[in-house]
């Protein structure tokens, strides 16, 4: 994949969640709603958004700039199987569900080629072709 590509889809991801996080923790009364009903028997759900909003900034900042991209894009990965099954239970398939869906393959693939260009993935495709072209 270009590097081009992988920026662009890193910026568009990052972007998503700082922006997110941002509204977050500018109103969390708006955002309380979307907290599902058994997590607020557990805690003030201004607490959650308020978390949920910061862990949304670093994590995107995290993945825009490339810091323990793998950890932080599977963060980020988890971070929208928890929106999108929250929604999924509390609405079930909405525009909003689909478009976190995207939002969701979207960290995959950053996840996902993450792992392709890791030290230890590289090393094993390496050995993998050499012994292919000495057999």
């Amino acid at each position: 994949m270009s590097r081009l590509s992988t920026l662009l889809r890193r910026f568009g991801l990052a972007f998503v969640f700082v922006s997110f996080g941002i509204w977050e923790l500018a109103n969390p009364a708006y955002w309380a709603g979307f907290v599902p009903s058994f997590a607020t028997h557990l805690i003030d759900p201004l607490i959650l958004v308020r978390v949920h909003g910061a862990a949304l900034i670093l994590v995107g900042l995290a993945v825009l700039f490339g810091f323990l991209l793998r950890i932080s894009a599977a963060l980020a990965v988890i971070i929208m199987l928890e929106i999108v099954s929250s929604l999924w239970f509390q609405a079930g398939f909405t525009d909003i569900f689909a478009r976190d869906v995207a939002i969701l393959f979207l960290a995959g693939s950053i996840f996902v080629e993450s792992l392709s260009s890791s030290p230890h993935y590289a090393n094993s495709k390496k050995e993998s072709t050499d012994a292919q072209s000495s057999g």
